[in-house]
């Protein structure tokens, strides 16, 4: 799982420093790995969030398919398993959820204030 961090971190660094070529276009990061760790910041408000929702899609696609519910924590981040998605290219999304049972609208990896900036969707390609 470590190797995937610095994968995808070596990824981004790629694009900020070497591909420094400006584009409206989502990045596309590729893995070939067993899990990917998506990781977001807490929302800036006083809101207090009791839990988060991530979601998938496939890429260009319409619905939002849910995929968990964790506890929130000051650095959130959740594990997706290739076995659990498969091969396909791939966009995520998260939700806040407060006290009251309260979604807020979804961030999502293609957002235009996500990280890398105009946002990313997963490549995701493993041999069996």
């Amino acid at each position: 799982m470590i190797r995937v961090l610095l994968s995808l971190l070596l990824i981004l660094i790629c694009f900020y420093f070497i591909n420094c070529q400006y584009s409206s276009e989502p990045h596309q990061i590729i893995s070939n790995t067993e899990s990917i760790v998506l990781e977001w910041d807490p929302p800036q408000t006083d809101i207090l969030v009791k839990s988060y929702k991530i979601y998938y899609r496939q890429k260009d696609t319409f619905y939002w398919i849910f995929l968990d519910e964790i506890t929130a924590y000051e650095n959130p981040r959740y594990v997706v398993y290739h076995s659990d998605l498969g091969n396909g290219f791939y966009d995520f999304a998260v939700s806040a959820v407060n006290k009251s049972g309260q979604s807020s609208v979804l961030h999502t990896s293609r957002d235009q204030n996500a990280d890398p900036i105009n946002g990313w969707y997963l490549f995701w390609v493993r041999s069996r």
